[in-house]
């Protein structure tokens, strides 16, 4: 095992893109006299690992003498150049230095070119609903207008700036009051899952009988309204009102278009297309969850954090739209095709999505009897860093991990692999329902080395009554079809027509 100091510079450095690594090589060449300097030779060193080992730079680079010192400085170095190199790539940076900006001008007494500037980095922050860095540039206006010494010439222009202020403040009050309610209704939802309880309207009632949650209002800033609508697609999505919920979830997509075409921000907007593909997927909307997926693909994306954003979400939600079509080929044809990047994305690729995409890779190998690769990807996911972020996928897997040995008829191993996975559910306290069930069915199967037609009826029968709760809601379409299983097991068909028959009926 590679030894590990902190990490934080590794996933720096391996977060930025060839662009950005080269700008900073240039960059840190200009702050450095004499021959290539240590930090870059440092840089070069980490950036070549494909997993951070202090020891092996410790041993490799000998030029190093304060490992900790150059790290840091190394991470400031970074920091700094990419401080340059992304200072006009955003609304948010073109504005914050056009703010530095007008500060400079007013610190060196320049108060007409000072006002000049600020008055229209004012115009942008109202046009782009900057509402606070709007007030910032009102105190500087009137300290630029107290310079001028025409106090009392001034007094209307003081009171329109007053009455703006006010404004600006209250425009941002209530896109913080939106965002308040949103936090409420997530983590009173939070709670209630924490308990295993299913979430009721009278759950929420005391935050959805707010004032500002009874309509929408024009008016209010393009950002409250976006909240607004949030919070009433999140609650209805709670309390399982799933066409209410789809009804505020495009009204909130339709917004965030808005929102996208004004600020370009694809790392948001990306986020919105996600959740408004999760409304479509679950009420069996499939057309727009696919033209969701198109409209994914054609994002730009100017970094590897937006490439990653991007397309992790991308592969996993178009690889289960296929998997719920009961369209296995197709989805590893979709896999295959974006092999380049995957593998590009994945030393970065956000933990809770790499496990939700390995699930959907599990399920589509199997589908397709591909055994190697499906137990290769099942021991992936069982790794302890895997387990820590979703303890669901490892119970399934320990699951799909026997039905494949079943399907390889390696009916000797049944035994260890029951008495195991017996040993992992008491253990950590997770032998519920539908993992006792499968451990039956599984015991039984090692015993005759067959799979018995009644039996594997009885199992069917009792797991409909198991996915009743709503504990179970997203476990065919999340983890795996075990309704599909066990009806190909009991018709002799395979897996995959097994599927499409439950799709037509």
């Amino acid at each position: 095992m590679p030894q590990k100091g902190s990490t934080d510079l590794f996933r720096l450095i391996r977060s930025l893109s060839r662009t950005e690594k080269a700008y900073f090589k240039k960059f840190a060449e200009r702050h450095v006299i004499g021959e290539k300097n240590n930090y870059l030779k440092l840089f070069d060193a980490i950036d070549r690992q494909p997993v951070y080992d202090e020891a092996k730079l410790l041993k490799e680079e000998k030029y190093i003498k304060q490992l900790p010192y150059l790290k840091n400085y190394l991470f400031d170095l970074i920091m700094k150049s990419m401080g340059v190199y992304h200072a006009d790539t955003s609304l948010e940076t073109t504005i914050e230095n056009s703010i530095l900006r007008v500060r400079i001008l007013y610190n060196r007494g320049l108060y007409d070119m000072s006002l000049k500037l600020l008055l229209k980095t004012k115009e942008h922050c109202i046009r782009y609903q900057f509402f606070l860095d709007a007030v910032k540039l009102i105190a500087l206006e009137r300290r630029i207008m107290l310079e001028s010494g025409n106090k009392l010439g001034n007094k209307k222009k003081y009171d329109e700036l007053h009455r703006q202020e006010l404004k600006f403040l209250h425009n941002d009050q209530l896109i913080s009051i939106y965002a308040g309610l949103e936090d409420e209704i997530a983590f009173k939802a939070w709670e209630l899952e924490k308990k295993g309880i299913s979430p009721l309207p009278a759950d929420f009632e005391s935050t959805m009988h707010h004032e500002l949650l009874k309509q929408e209002r024009k008016e209010f800033p393009l950002r409250a309204r976006i909240l607004f609508n949030n919070v009433h697609s999140v609650y209805n999505r709670h309390i399982q009102q799933m066409e209410k919920h789809l009804h505020f979830a495009s009204e909130h997509k339709r917004l965030k278009l808005e929102e996208y075409k004004i600020f370009g921000d694809v790392l948001k907007y990306i986020t919105c297309l996600n959740n408004y593909f999760l409304s479509c997927f679950y009420l069996k909307k499939y057309k727009e969850a696919a033209r969701v997926l198109d409209e994914m693909a054609g994002l730009p994306v100017r970094s590897l954090k937006e490439e990653e954003a991007v397309y992790s979400r991308y592969l996993l939600l178009g690889a289960g739209l296929r998997i719920v079509q009961g369209k296995f080929i197709e989805g590893a044809k979709f896999l295959k095709e974006h092999t380049q990047v995957r593998e590009r994305i994945w030393p970065i690729m956000k933990p809770s999505r790499k496990v939700i995409l390995l699930m959907n890779m599990i399920n589509i190998t199997f589908a397709n009897k591909d055994y190697k690769e499906c137990l290769r990807l099942i021991n992936h996911i069982s790794t302890a860093d895997m387990v820590k972020i979703r303890p669901a996928f490892r119970c399934h897997c320990i699951l799909l991990s026997i039905m494949v040995h079943i399907e390889l008829k390696n009916f000797d191993l049944l035994p260890y692999l029951i008495k195991s996975a017996k040993r992992f559910y008491t253990t950590h306290q997770l032998l519920k329902p539908l993992e006792k069930t499968m451990l039956a069915l599984f015991t039984e199967v090692a015993k005759s080395g067959k799979t018995d037609p009644a039996l594997l009826r009885t199992t069917k029968q009792k797991l409909e009554k198991i996915f009743e709760s709503p504990i179970y809601q997203d476990t065919i379409a999340t983890y795996f079809d075990y309704f599909s299983w066990l009806e190909s097991r009991i018709l002799n068909i395979s897996f995959v027509e097994a599927a499409k028959r439950k799709l037509i009926n």
